[in-house]
């Protein structure tokens, strides 16, 4: 690892422990390991370009967000033109595709 990191530890905890999971259990959500998942939060090597997609993709985040690029989780969408209503069909779809959108439609019908 380089001596200035190419992304955010502090945002990785974060959001770790924002949702309760332990270093194992975001390991197992997003299929990179828990004793990697350890040694990216100590600052001792960065991830790979696929784990960084893995854990934004876990958390429902951008890449962009974890790698620093944006303040923004939900990364290039900030567009002010957007309803709140808009960017969350857009994020169920990142999350869940259509079956996302089902659900949050479902949701909001009386």
């Amino acid at each position: 690892m380089s001596a200035e990191s190419v992304w955010r530890i502090d945002r990785l905890r974060e959001l770790r422990e924002k949702q309760g999971w332990s270093q194992r259990e975001l390991g197992r959500r997003s299929a990179v390991g828990q004793s990697m998942i350890a040694k990216y939060e100590r600052g001792e090597t960065d991830p790979s370009a696929l784990a960084v997609r893995r854990l934004a993709e876990t958390f429902g985040v951008s890449a962009d967000y974890l790698l620093g690029l944006t303040d923004d989780p939900r990364g290039n969408i900030t567009d002010d033109k957007w309803t709140e209503d808009e960017r969350a069909v857009l994020e169920a779809f990142r999350h869940d595709k259509w079956r996302g959108v089902i659900r949050l439609g479902a949701d909001h019908m009386p």
